[in-house]
């Protein structure tokens, strides 16, 4: 029904999910689906705020008799307004885009920043998939085709077919290794409107996504926000500290810490990153309830050296042996479907981030140029935003960048335009 995305550019902090609340609320003529990567938005922000205004929205559950994408296709074949996590979506299948379309539904995808991810499918089951005429690949466009149309979603490779089926699964040109899962460009052409809620879109993967697929740009400014992006980033200059320790800068020289680094790194190389980031907290008289950092998770564990004995990783528990979240140190790189962590102050930042290899083979392929550094500005940005930062206080966050390059990246986006 579509091939125009609206985009609405905005970064964290200018309030445009308060804004496209309001503006679903006055415009109740057709039913809206709301995709959110946060369980706690659809859980109870959005809905909540929703309630006030006179919105009501449905939230998928699972029960006894069926599954979550069960209760959200009768929700959309009843034309009722829905709100959903980007992961249920993945589960929608023909029928649900048939009732996306048949109710001449309204999207919004609320800061999805990676629309194309990197997907696991092993040589050998890709070969046994292939030799048994159960896959085909376009060559043109790379997508992957599942040909048995009745097997069930729940059989072993019912993974596959799902995403195959929603034309979200392909292949990169140059060797079908190289396999993504994206955003089902049908989603979009099924919509009556399609509302992208983002930030830094010039450049990003998100729009290379929408250019590849030949979909038409539309910025979206029907509300107004209360912040623009200069004023976020003035804040975020009165409220960010760098911490620069000699410690750091060693590392910054030393070190450049790709994933390729970290996967060849020795125990030792590992470890002195641990040692780097307990002196942080111990130069800013920090707790693990004040700290969070990232790098590669299958690298920052004691069996490879990186010694999490004094800095901590996986959170507490309580008594009662539930998770205390405050006392989780190491969040991935790219979260983003939390608020947990808006009372930590204290951020290291351990990993020079590159485009999944996978992607940027399929995008290259596509004859698309891939942008490292807006891809690695943004899910820094991202990771930064599940700090204190996010919330509305006089206290600094402490920000150490123990890579040279995104410490770099990172000032230089600051301190650009600043009068």
């Amino acid at each position: 029904m579509t091939k125009t995305v609206e985009v609405l550019d905005a970064l964290m902090g200018s309030g445009k999910t308060h804004a496209i609340i309001e503006y679903m609320s006055k415009h109740q003529d057709r039913p809206w689906l709301y995709i959110s990567p946060m369980l706690e938005e659809v859980d109870s922000r959005v809905p909540e705020q929703a309630d006030e205004r006179g919105l009501e929205f449905f939230i998928p559950e699972e029960d006894d008799l069926r599954t979550k994408a069960d209760n959200c296709l009768e929700a959309l074949q009843q034309g009722r307004n829905v709100c959903c996590t980007h992961n249920l979506m993945y589960r929608f299948n023909k029928h649900h885009l048939e009732a996306i379309e048949r109710q001449g539904y309204n999207v919004v995808s609320d800061e999805e920043l990676n629309l194309i991810n990197g997907y696991n499918l092993n040589k050998s089951d890709f070969d046994f998939l292939m030799s048994n005429n159960l896959l085909s690949v376009d060559e043109d466009t790379g997508r992957v085709i599942f040909l048995d149309e009745d097997m069930s979603l729940n059989a072993k490779y019912g993974d596959v077919k799902a995403r195959a089926d929603l034309g979200m699964l392909y292949a990169a040109k140059r060797s079908y290794k190289f396999m993504v899962v994206q955003l089902s460009p049908k989603i979009i052409d099924c919509a009556n409107r399609f509302i992208l809620l983002t930030y830094n879109y010039e450049g990003s993967l998100m729009q290379t996504f929408l250019k590849m697929h030949k979909y038409k740009y539309l910025p979206f400014n029907e509300v107004k926000l209360f912040k623009t992006n200069e004023e976020i980033k003035k804040d975020l200059l009165e409220r960010i500290e760098f911490v620069e320790t000699p410690s750091i800068k060693k590392i910054q020289n030393k070190y450049t810490l790709t994933k390729s680094w970290w996967v060849n790194a020795s125990h030792e190389e590992r470890k002195e990153i641990s040692k780097c980031i307990l002196s942080t907290m111990k130069t800013k008289n920090m707790k693990k309830e004040d700290t969070f950092y990232t790098a590669p998770k299958d690298y920052a564990v004691k069996q490879k050296g990186f010694d999490t004995s004094r800095i901590g990783s996986e959170p507490q528990t309580d008594s009662d042996g539930n998770t205390i979240e405050i006392t989780r140190t190491f969040i991935a790189c790219n979260a983003r479907s939390t608020n947990k962590y808006a009372d930590k102050r204290l951020a290291v930042h351990a990993y020079n981030l590159f485009p999944n290899q996978s992607v940027k083979a399929f995008i290259q392929g596509q004859g698309f140029i891939v942008n490292d550094d807006i891809f690695a500005l943004n899910m820094m940005l991202q990771w930064l935003f599940r700090g204190c930062i996010r919330k509305k206080s006089t206290e600094k966050m402490q920000v150490a960048f123990l890579s040279k390059r995104m410490n770099m990246l990172f000032k230089e986006w600051l301190m650009k335009n600043q009068k």
